[in-house]
């Protein structure tokens, strides 16, 4: 199960339990055994709850034990098949589209990726929080600050909250700030 997880993808419990070629009551277990350890965080999207590897640090230790365990791997993992919805959509739809109020898809993935990569935002806990630097390159974009955004202090909605991708199984960007990104680049278009 963890070495579906190393690419830093975020995976619901029933597809983990797939791969591993266990049922989804002994995948539960162990999941909660990981994430009791430290190794793996969990998510509540809904109905269904979704894990991804907690650390830098935690990754290290997976692969190492992976190598370690590789000699003696008997039981064959299958392959995960892409959900049903990926088989039957259009790759623009794949690509980029809406999720409510923000952009979704490979390129709203992407877009978090980059802002995370040149520190624009960091993580706050599940969500995330635009960074000195990005709230200056944000406000020359014309997107408000979380302290000056008008909805974000009216709504007290969630400024950049973390929304896991429909097909991509990773995190893009929701919330004021995803709404507002959004807004921008249709305005720009």
């Amino acid at each position: 199960m963890n070495n579906h997880l190393i690419d830093g993808t975020t995976r619901p419990a029933g597809e983990l339990a797939f791969v591993a070629n266990v049922s989804a009551q002994s995948a539960s277990a162990h999941l909660a055994r990981l994430v009791e350890g430290g190794l793996l965080t969990s998510q509540a999207h809904g109905r269904h709850r979704y894990f991804r590897i907690a650390s830098a640090e935690a990754a290290s230790l997976i692969e190492s034990i992976a190598v370690l365990g590789a000699a003696t791997h008997t039981k064959a993992s299958r392959q995960p098949a892409p959900p049903a919805l990926v088989r039957t959509m259009p790759k623009q739809f794949l690509h980029a589209r809406t999720c409510y109020d923000h952009l979704a898809g490979e390129l709203a993935v992407q877009l978090l990726d980059a802002m995370l990569k040149v520190k624009w935002l960091e993580a706050d806990g599940k969500d995330f929080k635009p960074s000195k630097l990005g709230s200056e390159k944000l406000a020359a974009l014309g997107i408000a600050r979380p302290e000056t955004s008008a909805e974000h202090t009216k709504s007290r909605r969630i400024y950049a909250r973390c929304c896991i991708d429909l097909t991509q199984r990773r995190p893009h960007l929701a919330g004021v700030l995803g709404a507002e990104l959004l807004n921008l680049f249709v305005r720009e278009a």
